[in-house]
């Protein structure tokens, strides 16, 4: 039974371990996509990790090593945060909403396209109030009345808002 035991728990172990570093790999990838870090410094990130935790704790060294930060990861990461994201926004919106003003704002990105940005302040019957980016548009042609009206229209046609 104590072979038995042990065995287990060298398996628990294992796989507690491994959630910590596949956690900490999605911690870390949100920190950078959230203070705008081009994401070929993410191996220089994880070298400076490495490098600390060598002179700070040498026999989890190891466990530094493990964490996953390469470019393809961080993007698959931001993938899985925004899906998640989009997930639980769309299960909120698909109750019965008693108000939902929108909100927008007009930006231009580094390659001067036009992006708007659409807003939604959410009230339920339950007083529930929340707010939220509910889509980022490009705009592509002019920025003419009904040219944004239909960029808006489809941003809330996503999400069943309107008909």
């Amino acid at each position: 039974m104590r072979n038995l035991s042990g065995q287990e728990n060298v398996f628990i172990k294992q796989n507690t371990e491994g959630e910590a570093v596949v956690k900490t790999s999605f911690v870390i990838a949100q920190t950078i996509i959230k203070s705008n870090t081009p994401f070929s410094d993410t191996e220089f990130i994880k070298d400076c990790l490495v490098e600390a935790s060598r002179m700070l704790c040498p026999k989890e060294q190891q466990k530094f090593k493990n964490i996953r930060l390469s470019r393809r990861t961080v993007v698959r990461r931001l993938e899985i945060i925004n899906e998640n994201v989009q997930n639980q926004l769309k299960s909120v919106l698909e109750g019965e909403l008693m108000w939902y003003p929108i909100e927008l704002d007009k930006s231009v990105d580094r390659t001067d396209t036009g992006q708007l940005l659409i807003f939604i302040c959410a009230i339920n019957n339950d007083f529930d109030i929340f707010e939220e980016l509910l889509s980022m548009e490009s705009i592509k042609s002019q920025t003419t009345g009904s040219d944004i009206f239909e960029i808006v229209k489809k941003g809330l046609n996503n999400y069943h808002l309107i008909n």
